[in-house]
């Protein structure tokens, strides 16, 4: 295939195993520190500490941030998530508490950071937590695998459209007859209606996606997210517009060797 017409396809395709990759540790890190978190015997002394709502949080006066129990949370974070090579990198700058604000909330996050010990209702909270964000990277993970699974299918077809169209392309159409231009230029629209029914199924594909804000995407759209350090947010779309642009262009040339006949 043209390696122009074909890069987005080719970009995206390392972009998914890149994001496979990390989805993967993810899963297994959240897994890890939940087992963790439940291996603690935490204390039953402050059991209100958890169950106020988050504006009226009871702290103990006499206790101080930090302390043995805390410590063990603040560790296994630290030997789970921020032991895996892109959170490091993530939140190089950032407290514990700001990570595990951004990974858990904030309300978790100033529990942990005004209180000594741990009580069961928050562990239950925590593990709870754990859990959404595993099963968020699961759900994540099954459509990374069918997106790389479409990229690899559309890739295939393009390749036997992209075959057809350079077998034209170099061919020497001064050398044709008309009845080869003709059928050569009935071939091309075959070729473009080929791609629009690509682009279709791949239109289909994306709005059998269902709603995403409740996973880790910050906010954004499956294909935003995935693919917003490219040049490009759709891009079996983008590779079907050039293999069309490319097609017209043969055609082209083709009807106007059909005109000096």
């Amino acid at each position: 295939m043209t390696s122009q017409a074909t890069e987005p396809i080719n970009n995206a395709r390392e972009r998914v195993e890149q994001e496979q990759a990390r989805t993967q540790v993810e899963e297994r890190a959240f897994q890890r520190f939940h087992t963790h978190v439940a291996d603690i015997e935490c204390s039953h002394s402050q059991n209100e500490a958890w169950g106020q709502p988050q504006n009226s949080i009871c702290v103990h006066p006499n206790t101080e941030p930090g302390g043995a129990m805390v410590e063990r949370i603040e560790n296994a974070f630290q030997e789970t998530l921020l032991d895996t090579n892109h959170y490091a990198d993530e939140y190089n700058d950032a407290s514990i508490y700001e990570t595990i604000a951004a990974e858990f909330g904030p309300a978790i996050a100033h529990v942990l950071r005004q209180n000594t010990h741990i009580s069961p209702d928050l562990q239950t909270t925590i593990l709870d937590a754990a859990k959404q964000a595993y099963r968020e990277r699961k759900a994540f993970s099954m459509w990374l695998d069918r997106e790389a699974t479409s990229l690899a299918e559309t890739a295939e077809q393009l390749c036997e459209i992209d075959a057809a169209v350079s077998e034209l392309a170099n061919s020497p159409l001064e050398e044709w007859s008309a009845r080869e231009l003709r059928a050569a230029r009935d071939r091309l629209y075959t070729l473009e209606h080929d791609c629009d029914m690509l682009a279709n199924q791949r239109q289909a594909f994306l709005n059998e996606r269902p709603p995403m804000d409740n996973l880790h995407l910050d906010g954004k759209e499956f294909d935003e997210y995935l693919y917003h350090s490219q040049n490009f947010t759709y891009p079996v779309l983008s590779a079907i517009t050039a293999y069309i642009e490319r097609i017209q262009r043969v055609r082209g040339r083709i009807c106007k060797h059909l005109a000096t006949e």
